[in-house]
């Protein structure tokens, strides 16, 4: 035991081991039973860990560990003031597991109405489209169960399992379609494509393009560096030398990006008590069709 992580009275990696049901209760063992000054002393434990550390393992296994206590204790841990802070760096994030476990906690964040508004407010849903839009990157689809279990969500569930054409060997190379072009030149007047997105992460493998490196691709509106484009931020710019693991494939992060989306507009409905319609529009609805 003397190898493991231990914060608080618990270890941290038997702590994330266990199941929702069976799990240890974090109380107060001066009178046994679950304490809110314990269970948010822990939490907060566990992210001043998470701060100091600069190692992806040890961050991500606090990143979990929080999202492991804040989802079983929430409503005892209530809102969490640095929730925004959390979006700005998973903006800034380099490394697909950590993005992973950034979502993770996030999904656990908004079960909260005032984390919600923070999370809205610090522009989270950009994010979270950008991040759902990469499933079409996801050409060998797995079965995946939706998290929330809801009507609504076991229905998109399974449309990432049964609303998918067979296609051909060659379409089932990822991202076979030609359609990207990148600039040669400051001025963007020296252009060469189209290339695939797979020929586009072996030009960024040989150094050939580079973060900065102008691209244009139908519905783009105008040429955007390779690093503010979400198809290649998240996948190629993420860089060949990554450590840990990351938590899902594509369409289990798109999965997951939409459960968020959803559980957030939950808290804020267009329609009232009474079936009336919500004017203006609630920011969170807004923000999605914009």
């Amino acid at each position: 035991m003397q190898d493991e992580v231990k914060i608080g009275d618990y270890y941290l990696r038997l702590l994330l081991q266990e199941a929702d049901e069976t799990a240890t209760p974090i109380h107060n063992p001066l009178v046994n039973k679950v304490s809110f000054t314990k269970t948010t002393e822990f939490f907060n434990n566990v992210y001043h860990r998470f701060l100091l550390s600069a190692r992806c393992e040890m961050r991500c296994l606090c990143l979990k560990a929080m999202a492991v206590t804040y989802g079983r204790h929430h409503m005892t841990i209530g809102p969490f003031e640095d929730s925004r802070h959390f979006v700005s760096m998973l903006a800034k994030c380099t490394n697909a597991a950590e993005r992973d476990h950034f979502i993770l906690l996030i999904s656990k964040l908004v079960l909260n109405k005032d984390n919600v508004r923070e999370l809205i407010s610090s522009q989270l849903l950009p994010i979270l489209v950008d991040l759902a839009a990469l499933a079409h990157l996801h050409v060998q689809r797995a079965k995946i169960q939706n998290q929330m279990g809801r009507t609504f969500r076991q229905c998109v569930s399974k449309s990432f399992q049964t609303n998918v054409i067979e296609a051909s060997s060659e379409q089932m190379s990822e991202g076979s379609s030609a359609e990207w072009y990148y600039a040669t030149s400051d001025n963007n007047k020296e252009r060469l494509g189209p290339f695939s997105f797979e020929k586009m992460k072996t030009f960024y493998a040989e150094k050939t393009i580079f973060e900065k490196t102008a691209v244009w691709a139908a519905g783009l509106e105008k040429w955007e560096p390779l690093s503010k484009v979400p198809q290649f931020r998240w996948t190629v710019c993420l860089g060949q030398q990554q450590t840990g693991v990351p938590l899902y494939n594509f369409t289990e992060l798109c999965s997951l990006c939409l459960d968020i989306m959803i559980q957030m507009c939950e808290f804020f409905p267009s329609r009232d008590e009474n079936n009336s319609v919500v004017r203006p529009m609630p920011q969170v609805k807004k923000s999605l069709t914009e």
